[in-house]
């Protein structure tokens, strides 16, 4: 609309109204759009992160697999996995994977039957507090990208409603001049108007 504005003398007056707008929306938009990106970021970090946990307790598994005679129906080796080691860490830093993760390095610290885990477990800690501190980290980016959605639609209806009383407005400028007031908007309707108000027309 910038453009043609620009050539009707009558309506020159508009402009800068109609620059703000778009300019208000499009940082709305892009603010939005940065958020969803950060977190789409985060999910590839937490997801490399928990490759890492999974490794570890894969390998916790194993060692003590083979400690007690690759018994898994041993009463020892099922306090400690419940579920099997592949079945723990299933999910993708879901909450019962974390619960169970974070049950097993309690276990093994406080229980000095499994002493002989204790070597491999910091590593698994480490990295553990790594994901934790990502999924906090996600849920904040989450926070941050639906306030960002709730601004722009809010500023979205305030340029669809201004953009649309623009129309009377231009007509009141010029009232003999609907044809053309007209070719300034998608819709000759402007109450049905469903087009990007920030497009150019």
């Amino acid at each position: 609309m910038t453009l043609r504005l620009s050539r009707v003398p009558e309506l020159s007056s508009y402009i800068p109204e109609v620059n703000d707008l778009r300019i208000k929306l499009q940082n709305e938009w892009d603010t939005w759009q940065e958020a969803v990106e950060n977190r789409i970021a985060l999910t590839g970090e937490i997801e490399y992160l928990d490759k890492d946990v999974d490794r570890d307790v894969v390998t916790i598994g194993q060692t003590a697999w083979l400690h007690y005679d690759r018994k898994r129906t041993n009463p020892n080796f099922k306090k400690l996995f419940p579920v099997s080691p592949s079945v723990m860490v299933k999910e993708v830093a879901g909450q019962n994977q974390m619960r169970w993760v974070k049950t097993l390095i309690e276990t093994i610290y406080t229980d000095d039957e499994y002493a002989f885990l204790r070597d491999l477990t910091p590593n698994l800690t480490t990295n553990m507090e790594k994901l934790q501190g990502a999924i906090n980290q996600r849920e904040e980016l989450y926070r941050q990208e639906a306030l960002a959605r709730v601004n722009y639609t809010i500023v979205l209806d305030n340029v669809r409603n201004t953009y649309n009383s623009l129309y009377h407005q231009f007509l009141l400028a010029m009232p003999d001049e609907k044809s053309l007031v007209e070719s300034l908007f998608y819709s000759k309707n402007p109450a049905i108007n469903t087009e990007d108000p920030t497009e150019d027309n």
